[in-house]
């Protein structure tokens, strides 16, 4: 009975359509880090354990490459240049693949994000392959998860974890150069503002760059 029952499930949505909402067996979620100047968002399925074992058994074999959670490949979207474990990564939205081993997991960004899984996965596709080191995790995480961590100002880190396995990746935004273009653009014109010299001769002192013309600004400020 239980397997008629479950062919007519399987056999039945090519007729119909559900009238009933029901949660996603792996629901969708987004997560957003402000890194340097840049804004990064992951966007990715999170798919469950439900008891079974994933990572190196026949649903998820090692040396395989994998969608690297559920239906669709999870989206990274960066809006400003940026480098990945060292490699650039020019602003725009990607899809991320992964090929999980034992110790190591090999990290794919591919120029097609909209892949449904990786049954039409292409090598020609790949932007990037990088490798990192695999951790093991203490306790099971249930859910697939993906998020930052590892924060300072010019950088922070996408870990991917489920199950006991745990990989993460570098990212990279520094602005420094862009911020000494804008300062001396803006303490440059006629308009400058107050708020302007102020935030100029912070930057400076807080990087210990040219004191005596932070002290200008700064006076500049006192002097209004």
């Amino acid at each position: 009975m239980k397997f008629s029952i479950l062919s007519l499930l399987i056999v039945l949505p090519l007729f119909i359509q559900s009238q009933v909402d029901l949660p996603a067996a792996s629901p969708g979620a987004s997560v957003k880090q402000a890194v340097g100047l840049a804004n990064i968002t992951l966007e990715y399925s999170r798919p469950a354990l439900k008891g079974r074992k994933m990572i190196g058994s026949s649903l998820i074999p090692y040396g395989k490459i994998w969608r690297t959670g559920a239906n669709k490949l999870p989206n990274i979207i960066v809006d400003k240049d940026i480098t990945i474990e060292g490699h650039a990564l020019a602003a725009g939205t990607y899809g991320i693949a992964t090929i999980p081993n034992l110790n190591s997991w090999t990290i794919i960004i591919s120029k097609n994000p909209n892949q449904f899984g990786t049954f039409e996965y292409k090598e020609s596709e790949d932007l990037l392959r990088f490798t990192v080191k695999s951790q093991k995790l203490l306790t099971k995480e249930e859910y697939f998860t993906m998020g930052f961590t590892d924060f300072n100002e010019t950088s922070a880190h996408v870990f991917i974890k489920w199950e006991n396995s745990m990989v993460k990746f570098k990212l990279v935004h520094d602005p420094h150069e862009q911020i000494l273009a804008q300062i001396k653009e803006k303490t440059g014109a006629a308009n400058a503002s107050n708020d302007t010299y102020y935030s100029a001769a912070e930057y400076y002192y807080d990087k210990n760059i040219d004191l005596n013309q932070a002290f200008v600004w700064a006076d500049k400020v006192l002097a209004a």
